[in-house]
Parts: structure tokens; C-alpha cells; sequence
């Protein structure tokens, strides 16, 4: 189960986008049919069409995350600015080469550091106010994957420490499994698992 849908499109048939060189309009059921369980070939496909710009399938998958979270609880944190200013960024340089990844939305398992942001490796403990455990830098995946061109989308839930084959943590509470939430999607790597089943981003980082 791996569907899409932009946020702000919600209720609407039409939207104009800005892109980086011009402005068109995309229907959100375009959206979904082409990007629900799309692939990086075929995603990539799309921006060298111009069929999409990046900053389009951010905020889809920004979204979807949005509308569907609340019921999962997969994203334990969402990072839709610094995500729509990467996807940007992007966007104005289409002509420059790109990396493996580049355009791809993707999550990353809450112990693996994103500088800048708590790494609560699903513990409420990393998360007290005025104690937080801030990310000082990138983990050397998460480089590697900015490097590739990737746009990290969240950090996503896990059991505390890693120490569990189920999906609850004190940090975010319990992630449901994607196709049917009464059910877990096993861990420890739980929220990536469901973020990328139930489409809320392409691509995501388990140990």
C-alpha cells in the first residue's frame, strides 16, 4: 500500500505550480497514479521530463505524511522545511550533474544522527526540554546519502534503543504496521518500514 497525496492540494482539481523555468498545472490524481509505488528510474524519469519538479514530490510526500501520520505514527519527526529548501535548491540547479538519489525523498531511523536535529532513538529520554541529544553532525550515511542527492523528508519511529522486534517506543508511542494498523510492522526499524509501505516516502534507513 504505497500512495501519495500532496497536502495542499487536498480539495482541489487544479493547482499551478511555480517550477524552476515555468509554471504548469498538475492534477493531484496525476500525482497519485504516477507517484504511488514509484521508482527511482521512474521518478528521475519525471524530472528529466520535466513532467514534476522536486519541490512537487516534496510536498506530495509531505503530505501524505500530514494526512496519514496520525494513523501510523511512522514519522516521529518531520522535516518539511529544511526538506522543501534541499528540494529548492535542486530544482534551480537541474542542469548541474546529479547524484544517484537526486529528487528522492527519503526517511531516516531515529539513531542515526541528522545534524541539527534530536536523535531521540526512541528514547522520551533524548527528548526532555533543555536536554535534548542534538546531532552535533551527519551520521556518515546520512552524508552519504545527501551527497547522492537525496532530500531527507524525517527522523522515523523505532522501539527504544533498538532493543525490541516490535514498534512501540517512549519517545513517539507505538507505529502501526501499513496495511493494517492493529498489527506491527516488526522492528526495530519500524517507522521506516511503515513510512516507505504506506508511501510517505520513497526510500528509508534501517539497522
Amino acid at each position: 500500500m504505497r500512495g501519495k497525496l500532496i497536502g495542499i492540494l487536498l480539495g482541489a482539481s487544479l493547482v499551478t505550480f511555480a517550477s524552476a523555468s515555468s509554471a504548469r498545472t498538475v492534477s493531484p490524481a496525476d500525482m497519485d497514479r504516477d507517484l504511488i509505488e514509484v521508482t527511482v528510474p521512474q521518478l528521475q524519469r519525471f524530472y528529466a521530463e520535466h513532467k514534476y519538479t522536486v519541490t512537487q514530490v516534496v510536498q506530495w510526500y509531505l503530505a501524505r505524511i500530514k494526512k496519514y501520520d496520525g494513523i501510523y505514527h511512522a514519522v516521529e519527526t518531520v522535516m518539511g522545511k529544511d526538506a522543501l529548501a534541499m528540494a529548492g535548491r535542486e530544482d534551480a540547479d537541474m542542469t548541474a550533474p546529479h547524484g544517484p538519489l537526486w529528487g528522492v525523498p527519503i526517511v531516516i531511523k531515529a539513531n542515526t544522527s541528522i545534524a541539527g536535529q534530536v536523535t531521540t532513538d526512541g528514547w522520551q529520554g533524548f527528548t526532555l526540554a533543555g536536554h535534548e541529544l542534538i546531532a552535533p553532525r551527519d551520521a556518515p550515511v546520512v552524508a552519504k546519502l545527501r551527497a547522492a542527492g537525496a532530500i531527507l523528508i524525517g527522523h522515523t519511529n523505532m522501539p527504544d534503543f533498538a532493543n525490541s522486534d516490535e514498534s512501540r517506543s517512549t519517545s513517539f508511542g507505538r507505529t502501526g504496521n501499513a496495511y493494517d494498523v492493529r498489527f506491527s510492522p516488526g522492528g526495530s526499524s519500524s517507522g521506516t518500514v511503515t513510512s516507505v509501505s504506506a508511501n510517505m516516502a520513497m526510500l528509508g534507513t534501517g539497522t
